[in-house]
């Protein structure tokens, strides 16, 4: 078989297996760059610092290369801020019944 014939569908020398085996060998040692999606779902380790340094790492670097990731970590890190600010007292006791019941009833669905 030559370089340009197809095995189980990979072409051998194109620029998309090169991209393709770039991509396992990256996932394979940890150092595939994180998607979108990834990002929101370690955002909240990220502000508590919980991630490993290999991850911490990855996660900034998608933020300096992507505008979305960077704005959503920023209104993130503003409701965190608002809503703690919140006092017990301050909640109406019926809202915080109904926001307590929403968050019992996703429990788990994460």
């Amino acid at each position: 078989m030559d370089s340009t014939e197809s095995q189980g569908g990979w072409r051998w020398g194109t620029a998309g297996f090169r991209r393709r085996t770039r991509a396992l060998r990256e996932w394979a040692t940890g150092t595939r760059r994180l998607r979108c999606q990834e990002m929101v779902e370690l955002v909240t380790l990220y502000l508590e610092g919980a991630l490993d340094a290999a991850t911490h790492t990855r996660f900034e670097h998608h933020l300096q290369q992507c505008d979305g990731c960077a704005g959503y970590l920023e209104q993130f890190r503003t409701t965190v801020h608002t809503v703690g600010a919140i006092r017990e007292d301050q909640i109406d006791p019926l809202f915080r019944a109904r926001l307590l019941d929403a968050f019992a009833e996703t429990a788990g669905s994460w």
